[in-house]
């Protein structure tokens, strides 16, 4: 049984979804968790904080699946038909990811409580150093109200006027500053640093040029296309400190840092600024990149950490669209079991699609009704509601509910023998998701909700179901992994032991990408070789112009000896400087941001079964 089916998703199923009166954990799963702690979160570390967490968080797992969810929805859940994120997050925070504008607290200042009843009351700030500390509290409080990541985009454009009359070395000062503050405030829930990322722009944007600036004191200082060498030389600060790494040579693991490319990105002289930050790829794989060329876009489509996304498709302004507002919930479907269920009858996929689809957009509309009472009428959301030029800072009614998906490789293989790399199978997967993305087009149109459809990050979720389903379907199941350690394809990623060129795998992956605007991601596992920026550099040229692929990142697998503080390229068992075996620590990128694995000598660390054994099984293009 997965990590995931926790001992309350145990207990209910024995129980046929009996109401409890009262929710807690069993004594011998506290005294497990003391001990050994839990794999589901590979951002967390075993420490009294996360102990205090995983204890909360199965109460109010129970509390949701028991009390706020009908059973027939609990029992999908539980079953695996389809995943409900979050569920200990479900009754008192409600709301995923946030993109964050930067502006209000340039203008108004900060109350990292919503009212300034409980904590001091900052007002606008005069300098760019206090511009740092707020934005990294900004997030910071916001991350108390909510489940998910916190995000900023055009923040470097926003905080160009800050910078005017500043020297290159005192911007770099304050830009690491934030970095630090960052990957150091120890202060989130369990124990973790805040799950941030940040958006850099390599200049000013067109649609911003004549849109009004703000700088000191919250003051209009002309317009944003006055500040262009100010932004371009934050965006370079930025990637500089994230290419020193930290003290000791380790990445800065926060915030995820995506760099947007644009049309005029290749117009303009950004060569210098584009080849290091792939110096930043090449030697971490950190970066991210967002690809504004395809004729899907508009002016604006920003990310929120893993792959969550916003574009201005919504109302068309990229403000109302993009800024304030975020991803509110997301369900997955369990893709391979619609295929044994299905038995190659591809008319009964979309009916399956259609029942979870049901499911999920019931799912949906509890949350969002739940979250509207928090909000509102509980007002447990102090910082989010927080009064902003007449409104609620935090916009619930543009924010996205979607759909996700596991596992479309395998139910491909289940229906057709073969899998999202064959041309014809791949056309059905792309007809399945398209129907997906259609089907919630027609819901925004009906409900007036946005609507949308997302390649689930599934950190657990394809482990859980490909678990599940060995258990449910043993005659049929259809997974990668071992015995102990299975898994499920990514959404609709080729498996991760593929032998096809990375051509290939952008060919098969990027027609999926203009139907899951909600969140995407490409991923490029890059071997030991492939560490010359220019050679990255051209890739991502080609991929911007001639792909539509929407957003993408080159993972390298590093480790790290914590004894002689030695980075290596690859995943190492042993430290070739002072040979080191047992303190040797590996990173990678679990899913859709890079985090440490664990120990290579040890089965403990922060990825579960499935992912470490998905670790294992991918294969890494090499440099030719």
């Amino acid at each position: 049984m997965t990590d995931e089916l926790f001992f309350f998703e145990k207990f209910m199923i024995e129980t046929k979804n009996k109401k409890q009166e009262t929710v807690g954990i069993q004594v011998d799963e506290l005294n497990n968790l003391i001990s050994n702690g839990n794999q589901s979160n590979a951002n967390m570390m075993h420490n009294p904080e996360t102990i205090h967490k995983y204890v909360a968080d199965a109460s109010l797992r129970q509390y949701t699946l028991q009390h706020l969810l009908p059973s027939h929805l609990a029992q999908a859940h539980l079953k695996g038909d389809i995943h409900i994120h979050d569920l200990e997050y479900f009754a008192p925070r409600g709301l995923n990811c946030c993109q964050h504008d930067i502006r209000a607290f340039i203008k108004h200042g900060l109350r990292v409580d919503g009212s300034g009843d409980h904590t001091s009351v900052a007002g606008a700030p005069s300098h760019m150093e206090t511009l740092m500390n707020h934005t990294g509290e900004v997030m910071l409080a916001s991350q108390q109200n909510m489940s998910g990541g916190q995000a900023m985009s055009l923040w470097n454009v926003f905080v160009a006027p800050f910078a005017t009359g500043r020297s290159y070395e005192e911007v770099k000062q304050c830009v690491q500053m934030l970095i630090y503050n960052l990957n150091m405030a120890y202060a989130a829930r369990g124990s973790q640093v805040p799950f941030t990322s940040m958006q850099l722009e390599f200049g000013v944007p067109k649609f911003l040029d004549d849109v009004t600036a703000y700088g000191p004191n919250g003051l209009k200082v002309g317009t944003y296309g006055d500040f262009e060498d100010e932004a371009r030389m934050i965006t370079r600060a930025f990637t500089e400190i994230l290419l020193q790494g930290d003290a000791e040579g380790k990445p800065h693991l926060f915030p995820n840092t995506i760099y947007t490319l644009r049309p005029e990105t290749y117009k303009g002289d950004y060569v210098e600024d584009l080849r290091l930050v792939h110096e930043l790829s090449a030697k971490y794989g950190s970066s991210y990149f967002v690809n504004m060329f395809p004729d899907y876009r508009g002016n604006m489509a920003n990310y929120m950490g893993c792959r969550t996304s916003l574009n201005d498709n919504w109302t068309g302004d990229w403000e109302t669209d993009c800024l304030r507002t975020g991803n509110l919930a997301y369900c997955t479907m369990n893709l391979p079991r619609m295929g044994y269920i299905a038995q190659k009858d591809e008319d009964l996929i979309f009916e399956e699609l259609d029942a979870k689809m049901s499911l999920i957009q019931e799912i949906l509309m509890i949350r969002r009704n739940h979250t509207l009472k928090c909000l509102n009428e509980y007002k447990i959301f102090p910082f989010l509601s927080q009064d902003y030029e007449g409104e609620q800072y935090y916009q619930i009614d543009n924010a996205t509910l979607s759909f996700g998906f596991n596992g479309l490789n395998e139910m491909l293989l289940s229906l057709f023998g073969a899998g999202i790399e064959d041309p014809d199978s791949n056309r059905f997967g792309i007809k399945v998701i398209k129907y997906i993305n259609d089907h919630a087009h027609n819901l925004q149109s009906e409900t007036g909700l946005r609507w949308s459809t997302i390649q689930t990050p599934a950190e657990s979720t394809a482990y859980r179901f490909a678990s599940l389903d060995h258990e449910m379907y043993p005659d049929q199941v259809i997974s990668n992994g071992v015995p102990g350690a299975y898994y499920y394809t990514n959404s609709s990623h080729v498996p991760v032991d593929t032998n096809k060129s990375i051509i290939s795998k952008i060919r098969t992956e990027e027609p999926y990408h203009k139907y899951t605007l909600g969140g995407h991601i490409f991923h490029a596992f890059m071997g030991e070789s492939y560490s010359d920026p220019d050679s990255l550099m051209s890739l991502t040229e080609k991929i911007a112009k001639n792909s539509d692929i929407g957003f993408w990142a080159y993972s390298s697998a590093l480790s790290f000896c914590l004894k002689c503080k030695t980075l290596m390229k690859g995943l190492n068992n042993k430290c070739p400087n002072c040979g080191e075996t047992d303190e040797v620590e590996w990173y990678d990128r679990i899913t859709g941001y890079v985090q440490q694995v664990g120990h290579a000598q040890s089965s403990n660390g922060g990825w579960n079964a499935g992912k470490k054994q998905e670790l294992k099984d991918r294969r890494r293009f090499q440099q030719k």
